[in-house]
């Protein structure tokens, strides 16, 4: 055989080990077999940046989604499943981020939650989503700044999910006059698994 493909290594009953779900919705995951660990990362989604109030008030920055972390040991699990539910994002001008979890299908485990980021309002921040069930970590959501979302939480290799929304521009009386505009929509959640 010659050409590029006689040059690629031959990579015999290879298994995923990343699993990596962004797509608001729930799902089970099925444990590959011959693996030790799982890394379990899961993100709240982001509340939606608050509209634009009168007089030049910035909307409040739509809060970000509460982030759990758990190293579980899966030995010997091979085949049983892992339930899991991806938030959705919180809709522009204040819409709350969705609740992102995983949980017990046939394997055993303790429940993790993210909770959605609060949206923002006319000159009002959202609060940051709180987290549980994680073993390794579970901290808050960043809440939002005047005008800005909260950043989403950085979790392994600096991956981020569940960021809110931006406030939208305060309206003027003028001249010009200008509308109050939208708040924009927050980032959906995630749910990350990975096999070592």
């Amino acid at each position: 055989m010659t050409g590029i493909l006689a040059s690629l290594p031959c990579v015999k009953n290879a298994v995923q080990n990343t699993f990596d779900y962004g797509t608001a919705g729930t799902g089970t995951l099925t444990i590959p077999g011959g693996y030790t660990t799982c890394t379990l990362q899961v993100w709240g989604g982001g509340g939606g940046g608050g509209r634009g109030g009168a007089f030049g008030a910035f909307g409040g920055g739509g809060g970000a989604g509460g982030y759990s972390k758990s190293s579980l040991t899966v030995t010997g699990a091979g085949g049983q499943t892992i339930l899991y539910t991806v938030g959705a994002a919180g809709v522009a001008n204040g819409g709350a981020g969705g609740l992102s979890n995983a949980y017990a299908g046939t394997f055993t485990m303790t429940a993790m939650t993210g909770n959605g980021g609060n949206g923002g309002s006319p000159g009002v921040d959202g609060t940051g989503g709180t987290a549980t069930g994680g073993t390794v970590t579970n901290p808050t959501g960043a809440s939002g700044s005047t005008g800005g979302g909260g950043l989403g939480t950085a979790g392994d290799g600096g991956l981020t999910a569940g960021a809110g929304g931006d406030g939208g521009d305060g309206g003027e009386i003028g001249p010009p006059v200008m509308p109050p505009t939208n708040g924009l929509p927050g980032d959906v959640g995630r749910v990350r698994f990975v096999f070592s």
